[in-house]
């Protein structure tokens, strides 16, 4: 049941797909330690190093037969409703980052035709780390309309090894494949949206660090995840220039949260979601967040996924109960407030700007139960 649009805005229904072991493997630090020294290049000596520079065990790419658009069908398989009149009133919202601007947009045409949609009804972005903060940002706006779609669908696809170099050591053992979907709706139950932000700016001049592009693309012979030498376009990354300035917008992102779940009940403190961009700079930003609000639990999805890009906070809303349960001391309950912070690649100015968001949600379960519909782990 979809609600009134007088209900408040509420996230259901989360999928994720990251560990089907049919259309995903695994890459773990031993094979990365490998790619990175491919071509005789200087990389990870062994999956020690490799775990030490990223804070990361394992991460998946895509198995050798799956593409992105069977992601994309699954996810719809899920969530799409089977009802011709629900189906119309259903809008499909598609984060798909990528070197190429076209990538998005080219995945979502071909979703159109598979699965028979009103062209109308689907919008894809190229979007990065911020991906699903723009999408939910999407929503907000399509379900503020004085005639509204009855449910928005948000789907996170991230294939970051069909654009990336394998053997480049600053981005290859950091990033991995995902996929993750849910509905955003007007109901009473679910994930609640009290507030949300997202923006880009450029960066200011910073004398300790050396002025040159936070990311490129360039089109250069590479190496592929399964070994390839291969001619693709590439994303290259500034690393410290990224650890620095994504510290500071996710600490700036943190403040301003904190400003506004302050003024909202709950039963415990709340618990942050934050983006995971790579070990090192998860650490530094908790040691940082953790002087103004020690007890605030932050949850980290890291180790066994890595960076999935736009599909990182979905992936840990889906499996928000499992996560709370292993990593605090808290557990799912009526009244949670979560706060979600990204900040990462402007792909429309990857070179001089970042992008930064948070929201703030908060959990409403039925007859405050938990609900098997939110958080209880991946489907």
């Amino acid at each position: 049941m979809s609600g009134s649009p007088e209900s408040p805005i509420t996230l259901q229904q989360f999928t994720d797909l990251t560990d089907r072991d049919d259309l995903f493997e695994t890459l773990p630090n031993e094979r990365i330690s490998q790619l990175s020294r491919s071509d005789g290049r200087v990389g990870f000596s062994n999956s020690a190093h490799v775990l030490k520079a990223t804070g990361i065990t394992s991460r998946r790419m895509l198995r050798q037969t799956v593409t992105a658009d069977d992601l994309v069908d699954e996810l719809l398989n899920v969530l799409l409703p089977a009802s011709n009149h629900l189906r119309d009133r259903t809008t499909i919202l598609l984060a798909h980052s990528h070197c190429s601007d076209t990538a998005a947009r080219d995945l979502a045409l071909r979703a159109i035709a598979q699965h028979g949609l009103q062209e109308s009804r689907i919008s894809a972005f190229n979007t990065g780390c911020t991906g699903f903060l723009q999408l939910l940002q999407q929503a907000q706006a399509l379900l503020a309309q004085p005639q509204p779609p009855a449910r928005v669908l948000l789907l996170n696809v991230e294939t970051p090894e069909t654009w990336h170099c394998a053997a480049d050591r600053q981005f290859c053992g950091l990033v991995g494949a995902a996929a993750t979907g849910c509905v955003v709706l007007h109901s009473e139950t679910g994930l609640k949206l009290h507030s949300l932000h997202t923006g880009t700016a450029a960066l200011l001049p910073t004398p300790h660090l050396v002025n040159k592009p936070l990311f490129t693309r360039d089109q250069t012979q590479a190496i592929s995840f399964r070994g390839e030498m291969i001619r693709r376009t590439v994303m290259r990354m500034y690393g410290e220039g990224v650890y620095v300035h994504g510290i500071e917008r996710l600490l700036n992102e943190l403040h301003s949260a904190a400003d506004a779940v302050r003024k909202i009940p709950g039963p415990q403190p709340p618990v942050i979601v934050p983006h995971q961009p790579g070990g090192k700079l998860l650490r530094a930003f908790r040691a940082v967040a953790r002087q103004s609000y020690p007890d605030w639990p932050i949850l980290n999805h890291l180790p066994n996924r890595g960076n999935t890009i736009s599909a990182t906070i979905p992936a840990q809303l889906a499996n928000l109960a499992t996560l709370m349960s292993e990593q605090t001391a808290l557990q799912l309950t009526h009244g949670q407030r979560i706060i979600l912070l990204a900040a990462g690649i402007d792909m429309q100015r990857p070179a001089d700007h970042l992008r930064s968001g948070r929201a703030i949600l908060q959990y409403h379960a039925v007859d405050s139960d938990v609900s098997a519909a939110v958080g209880q782990g991946s489907h």
